[in-house]
């Protein structure tokens, strides 16, 4: 519990201070999937699923131009 609570601190620090925020956003992703998979279905699911599809609009959003330009490819030749 408290390495969890240690985490949590130190991810919310990340997203408050806007740095490394895609990294930050990523592990918060992984931590709320970890989550929502042992805990199973509870009064606070809801609010789980809120928050990590909060966090993965967020990681998207972030991600820096080097990664997504390995997932996007651009046409080099011209559309005629």
């Amino acid at each position: 519990m408290l390495t969890t609570a240690v985490f949590d601190v130190i991810v919310g620090f990340l997203l408050l201070i806007d740095s490394y925020l895609w990294i930050a956003t990523l592990l918060a992703s992984l931590h709320l999937i970890v989550v929502l998979v042992v805990s199973g279905i509870t009064e606070v699911t809801v609010r789980d699923i809120a928050i990590l599809t909060g966090s993965i609009a967020l990681f998207i959003e972030s991600m820096p131009e080097s990664i997504v330009n390995r997932f996007t490819k651009k046409s080099t030749t011209p559309i005629q």
